[in-house]
Parts: structure tokens; C-alpha cells; sequence
């Protein structure tokens, strides 16, 4: 089995060189020789980047998914292993994410020859029972503010959200499981997915037949705010609906001194992101969880003009598809009602991100099991109004997300974000033993289903 340093060894080095979404291929390459020097199988797919390796023998499979993409944020963490990539970061902990598969991964190898099936891990940048376990790779576009040592050597380009964290979390298990691979019974396939952070990988994935076979899946994210040795999952609606959307408003232009000569586009747009606000406070039930934030306007160029039109933007959040539904068209109809009242036109672009993430309460109840077998202090997540492109996972295939604690000073995406890599060999650990545990419960449940 791999020591604990070994993981924190390639988390920091994920976390040194992270990369954006979609091109995330050193990164890949890295991970793909990590796996293959352990002598863990990989799985070919027509995808440029991602990893997708598999453990076990036999028609039970299993699959536990990384996310491996980084962040456009300058790290300010101050950590020796800071982003080499300046304006690059891993921000959201998807280097910790991928240290966490990576243990997972280490772990099954070790048990291969035990395991009642097939384990397949996905690093995702974006008639047999299958098991997956999932881990995002890329970074976010941020300057790296940590200040550790493996700093981010790419400018602008960061691991803050904990994708290097994750990837390492997932090589951890690969390794476990492939020490076990002979006693496996089925498979397991661990994802290391790409483009995450721009809810694409996913999607890429299961357009290349990733999700083949598997009939449960596992995924996970770094909690900052949770302390070490916590975690926590919930059935049902977890993460939300995460939609953006774009108003273009279209008046005429004209002096400022003589604004009864146009149609004002800029009154126009703040009636309505005014009347936004009270649509979602006053025709949704209190009980509906719903957001919708304006985070951008664009409209003139000088102090003395009427701008001609204005563009502006944001985000919806929702955790139910039928109040998504009417919330966009509640907006849209908003939306030309407020510009036909003052004789502008408008326009709504709707762009629908990934859906609400829903849990399969089985598969919810049984993490949480297995952490409490593991040592963790369970407890019941709150609903999260981030999205998760693991969602698109759990409309083909039941499983679960998991959030596991890095008690982070700093939040996700942030330039200073630095989880504690404490968690990495018992996530890695976790996830193992999950992914064991799951191959014997379906291939049980597949023979108690047999005639006699």
C-alpha cells in the first residue's frame, strides 16, 4: 500500500501545475503514469483529456469519479506548492479530490484479486453491474494568494475548489483496490473527469460510454467549512438547478439632455432587475428554494449618452425542475412586459446548466453507513445552491455525492483556499472500502434475484 506521503506528494504536485477546463492534459498524463506504474488497467475512450481506469475481474461494476480541472484565480495561499501557473489555481480542492482517487485506486489494486467485481474510476475534466467512482481535475482561472510551497507554477490558473485534492483522494483508492483486485467481486472504474468547473466533462464522458455497464456510481467534494472527520450527505435534491441567464434590452440612443428624443434602455433594465427581485420573493412559495442574482451590466460608453441598449446577466438557482420551468418563463415574460411599457425591446437568453444533483436514498444511506464504519462523524448535508456536474451521472445512473470536511480557512474559489491534506488517506481509505463494500451488496442482491 502507498504511504500517505505518497499522496500528498502528488496532490501537491496537481496542485503545482493545475490547468482550466478542457485542457487538462499534462495533468492527465500525469495521472495516467501515476495509475500505470501501479499496474492498474486503463480504459481508452475517444476523449482528449480525463482518465478512466478499472480494477477487478467479472461482470459486477462499480464506478467512483474525481474532478481534475482548476480555476482563472491568482492563488494568495502563501503554501510552499503554490500554482506555477500564474492566474491558474486549484481553488475548489480538485487536486484534493484526485489525491483522494488516488489513494481509493492504490487501495483496491492492493485488494484486486478479493474483490466481488469491477471498480472504475473516472478523472473527469466534464446486463453487468457496474461501480464508479468519480474525481474532477481541472482548475479555475485565479491567481494563486496561498503561499505554500507547491504554489501554482502556471499564472492565472489555480486549483481552488480541491481537484488535485480530489484526484489524489481517488489515486489513493485506486491503489488500495488494485492490491485487491483478485478478490474483487466485479469491477470497479475510477473517472478522473475533466472541464468540471464549466459543467461539460460530464456530459463528455457519458457521450464516450464512460457510464457502460456501471450501475452505481460515487462521487465526492471537499467541504471546507466542515472540520476534519465529518461528513455528510442527504437523500433526494442535494445540489442545485444552475442556470444562467442573459437580457439584452434595445432602446435608442440619444443625447442625455434630451432623453425624450430615444427610449432610455438603462431605466429600462433597472425596472427590470428591480421587478427580477420581487418575482422571485412574491409568485414562488415561501418553501421553494430559489435564487436568482444579477452579477453583470454593460450598458454605455460616456457620461453624456443614452446608450443605445444594455446587456445583463446572472444566475439561477433552483432545486426543483418544475420551478425552474416557471421561473424562466415567469422572467421571460417579465422581461417584454417591463421593455414593451416603455417602448424598448428585450430579449432572454436562457442557458440551463447542470440539473439539481439528487441522491439515490439507497445508495445515501449506505455511504453514510460505510463512513460511519470508517471512522467519520456522519451527519444529514444541507441543501447546496452551487451546482455539480455529477448530477448528469445520477439522471443514468443511481449513486450518491458526498461531501467530506477540509476545514479551509478560506472558502472554495477563493485565492487563498487551502484544505488541509489530513483527509486524503481516510478519504482515500473511505472510498475503498466503499467500493468493496457496494460490489458485494449488488452481487448478493444479483443472486438473491436469480431463479431457483
Amino acid at each position: 500500500m502507498y504511504p500517505e506521503s505518497q499522496l500528498i506528494e502528488w496532490r501537491r504536485e496537481l496542485h503545482t501545475w493545475p490547468e482550466l477546463s478542457g485542457q487538462e492534459f499534462a495533468t492527465t498524463a500525469r495521472l495516467r503514469g501515476w495509475l500505470q506504474a501501479a499496474g492498474i488497467r486503463l480504459r481508452d475512450y475517444p476523449l482528449e483529456t480525463g482518465v478512466v481506469a478499472e480494477i477487478g475481474q467479472g461482470e459486477t461494476v462499480i464506478a467512483l469519479r474525481a474532478d481534475i480541472d482548476a480555476l482563472p484565480i491568482n492563488e494568495a495561499s502563501g503554501v510552499r506548492f503554490h500554482s506555477r501557473h500564474p492566474g491558474v489555481m486549484h481553488a475548489c480542492g480538485h487536486d484534493l479530490h484526485s489525491a483522494v482517487m488516488l489513494g481509493a485506486a492504490l487501495q483496491l489494486q492492493a485488494q484486486a484479486d478479493t474483490l466481488p467485481g469491477r471498480v472504475r474510476i473516472l478523472f473527469q475534466p466534464a446486463e453487468e453491474i457496474a461501480r464508479g467512482l468519480r474525481a474532477d481535475i481541472d482548475a479555475l482561472p485565479i491567481n494563486e494568494a496561498s503561499g505554500v510551497r507547491f504554489h501554482s507554477r502556471h499564472p492565472g490558473v489555480m486549483h481552488a475548489c480541491g481537484h488535485d485534492l480530489h484526484s489524489a483522494v481517488m489515486l489513493g483508492a485506486a491503489l488500495q483496490l488494485q492490491a485487491q483486485a483478485d478478490t474483487l467481486p466485479g469491477r470497479v472504474r475510477i473517472l478522473f473527469q475533466p472541464a468540471e468547473e464549466i459543467a461539460r466533462g460530464a456530459r463528455q464522458f457519458i457521450g464516450a460510454g464512460v457510464l457502460d455497464e456501471v450501475q452505481a456510481i460515487f462521487g465526492m467534494h471537499n467541504e471546507p467549512s466542515l472540520p476534519l472527520g465529518t461528513f455528510a450527505t442527504r437523500s433526494g435534491a442535494f445540489y442545485a438547478n444552475a442556470d444562467k441567464f442573459i437580457i439584452r434590452v434595445t432602446g435608442k440612443g440619444a443625447h442625455a439632455a434630451y432623453p425624450e428624443q430615444g427610449v432610455d434602455s438603462i431605466v429600462t433594465a433597472s425596472q427590470i432587475i428591480q421587478a427580477l427581485q420581487g418575482l422571485t420573493s412574491r409568485s414562488f412559495n415561501a418553501f421553494d428554494s430559489l435564487v436568482l442574482s444579477i452579477t453583470r451590466i454593460d450598458g454605455g460608453k460616456s457620461w453624456n449618452v443614452l446608450p443605445g441598449g444594455v446587456e445583463f446577466g446572472g444566475t439561477a438557482r433552483t432545486h426543483d425542475l418544475q420551478v425552474r420551468a416557471d421561473l424562466e418563463q415567469r422572467v421571460r415574460t417579465l422581461v417584454e412586459q417591463f421593455a414593451a411599457a416603455n417602448g424598448a425591446q428585450a430579449t432572454l437568453t436562457w442557458q440551463p446548466g447542470p440539473p439539481v444533483l439528487i441522491n439515490d436514498p439507497h445508495w445515501a444511506g449506505f455511504c453514510s453507513d460505510v463512513a460511519r464504519q470508517a471512522g467519520y462523524r456522519v451527519q444529514t448535508a444541507e441543501l447546496h445552491l452551487l451546482g455539480e456536474d455529477f448530477a448528469f451521472y445520477l439522471q443514468q445512473v443511481p449513486g450518491a455525492f458526498v461531501s467530506i470536511g477540509s476545514a479551509s480557512e478560506f472558502g472554495l474559489h477563493h485565492a487563498s483556499f487551502t484544505p488541509d491534506e489530513a483527509l486524503i488517506a481516510p478519504a482515500a481509505g473511505y472510498f475503498a472500502q466503499l467500493a468493496r463494500q457496494a460490489l458485494q451488496h449488488l452481487s448478493a442482491r444479483c443472486q438473491a434475484s436469480l431463479p431457483l
